[in-house]
């Protein structure tokens, strides 16, 4: 709740970023809802806390996905074979008229835009947008970022006082949500979105389901949760990493992600315990790496430094150790390597 000025980043769903520009008034609570269209069972819910008020020229609020170029070769941007692009989506929002989605190319500062058109209040609607190929400027063959997409939900005049860009073109911002309403110029308004896909050509086909296995490990490449806090509520004393008490008040910790990340993640965690035949509460993390020997592998072994704190003994040099989250609520264990 309270996602506004300044609470830019991921929220709630996996892989989905709220982003903003400038300072927008605009504050939207953000869930997953059980409002959704014949065939789904769940969608993401901005429900609008605070109002837009005077949109000034430099606000903007969009959601996005962010793409790695390693996943985005088949599209052959830059080259004579350069393919379309077809969105396809169900969107059930309170403002009727015009939105925009956008696309952003982060290699090349390119752009292009698509608008569409919501018709009835608060109902599902099917929708679909293509995005022509482009021949100007490649995507890098790595995991860096590389294309955003974005849902336009407020945008001022430096974003949507031009001319809309439906054709690739140089980045110019005010060309980027010409044309798009203010989603949330009441706190009566809500946007549902669901059942995103995005293929190759001109037309969008029926949507492919996949399995919660399939879609959990492509979640965990970007973010892994360890603790009642994470990925399972129930869970406790969670085994995060195991290792060796190297010294009287440092252990040496190997992690373990189900899935290799994308590149060294950061860590945030609270209430944490190293466990060397004695509690330990887990301070700081001094020395972080991931293990790249393997090329094969990349990031799918994480060793830390993990620092002891609030102990009245040593930790027995030599000692097995491990790395565990407790059954407070407040406890868990993050691993972020988010685009």
């Amino acid at each position: 709740s309270g996602i506004g000025n300044g609470d830019a980043g991921y929220h709630v769903q996996d892989r989905w970023r709220v982003g903003e520009g400038g300072a927008p008034n605009a504050v939207v609570t953000m869930s997953k809802s059980t409002t959704a269209p014949d065939g789904f069972t769940s969608s993401l819910k901005l429900d609008c806390t605070t109002a837009s008020g005077t949109v000034a020229d430099g606000d903007l609020l969009v959601i996005s996905q962010l793409f790695e170029g390693l996943d985005l070769q088949s599209i052959n941007k830059g080259d004579a074979q350069a393919r379309a692009l077809t969105v396809s989506f169900w969107v059930n929002t309170t403002k009727t008229g015009t939105y925009i989605i956008s696309m952003y190319d982060n290699d090349n500062n390119r752009a292009c835009s698509q608008a569409y058109t919501v018709s009835s209040s608060d109902t599902w609607e099917y929708k679909t947008v293509t995005f022509p190929p482009d021949t100007t400027g490649a995507y890098g063959n790595d995991n860096a970022v590389s294309l955003y997409l974005y849902w336009g939900l407020v945008a001022g005049a430096d974003f949507a006082g031009g001319s809309l860009a439906t054709a690739w073109e140089s980045n110019n911002n005010p060309d980027r949500f010409t044309g798009q309403v203010d989603a949330f110029d009441s706190t009566s308004n809500n946007f549902h979105l669901t059942g995103v896909q995005m293929e190759l050509g001109n037309t969008a086909t029926d949507f492919q389901y996949e399995s919660f296995k399939e879609n959990l490990s492509r979640c965990q490449r970007y973010f892994m949760a360890y603790g009642p806090s994470g990925t399972d509520a129930t869970d406790d004393y969670v085994v995060i990493g195991t290792g060796l008490a190297a010294g009287t008040t440092f252990s040496w910790i190997e992690i373990n992600p189900p899935t290799p990340m994308r590149t060294r993640p950061s860590a945030t965690f609270n209430t944490v315990y190293i466990f060397d035949a004695n509690n330990r509460t887990l301070g700081s993390i001094t020395y972080f790496s991931g293990d790249e020997g393997a090329v094969y592998r990349p990031f799918s072994t994480i060793w830390i430094r993990a620092v002891n704190t609030g102990s009245t003994t040593n930790n027995t040099t030599g000692n097995g150790a491990q790395l565990y989250t407790n059954a407070a609520t407040d406890s868990y264990f993050w691993l972020s390597a988010e685009l």
